[in-house]
């Protein structure tokens, strides 16, 4: 979008091109939800109607450690995301009073290639957790998004975009690695 909302029309409506093409995503996911089968677990619980009348209380009286770690490794992942696609380091690179005051369209052409890498890291996750398992390829991705996040600030701190976007790319690789197999493991 600050390719084709340059300068101050970026700030005034350009950001919200994304959204705006994000309501064919209502489309498809109503298209999944309504052909993609339920597992066979959830249908044989469908199928004794053993349902509890307090699920909440009974999932933290159960298993709240779980559900606090969950949540935790889950909030991990979206602050890496936040930080790659979410306006972060966008935010830091470009702001015309900080440290780097980098040009707009640059840092958002690095965003949409780490949003790529991202992409097809998370479909790879999936791929490869077929061969090496989830639980391995989860950690490696959690392995990287260590190495990422501490090697991302000196990199955008050198203010060289192909840094910048090997910086970016590195960290969706991790994330993305994370994000193919989580679900399986939620």
């Amino acid at each position: 979008t600050g390719v084709i909302s340059p300068g101050d029309a970026f700030i005034e409506w350009g950001w919200r091109i994304p959204f705006l093409f994000s309501i064919v995503l209502l489309f498809v996911g109503h298209w999944i939800r309504r052909t993609v089968e339920e597992s066979p677990v959830f249908e044989e619980i469908k199928q004794r109607k053993s349902t509890s009348a307090t699920p909440i209380r009974d999932l933290f009286k159960n298993h709240a450690l779980l559900v606090i770690l969950a949540a935790l490794v889950f909030a991990g992942n979206s602050a890496c995301g936040y930080m790659t696609t979410g306006g972060f380091i966008q935010n830091y690179a470009t702001n015309p009073e900080g440290p780097l005051a980098l040009s707009r369209t640059p840092i958002l052409i690095s965003v949409t290639l780490a949003s790529v890498v991202w992409l097809i890291s998370t479909w790879f996750s999936g791929v490869l957790s077929d061969s090496i398992g989830r639980k391995k390829t989860y950690i490696s991705g959690w392995g990287v998004q260590f190495i990422a996040v501490l090697t991302l600030f000196p990199l955008v701190n050198t203010a060289s975009i192909p840094l910048i976007a090997l910086a970016l790319c590195f960290l969706a690789l991790g994330i993305g690695l994370t994000y193919g197999v989580q679900s399986a493991f939620y």
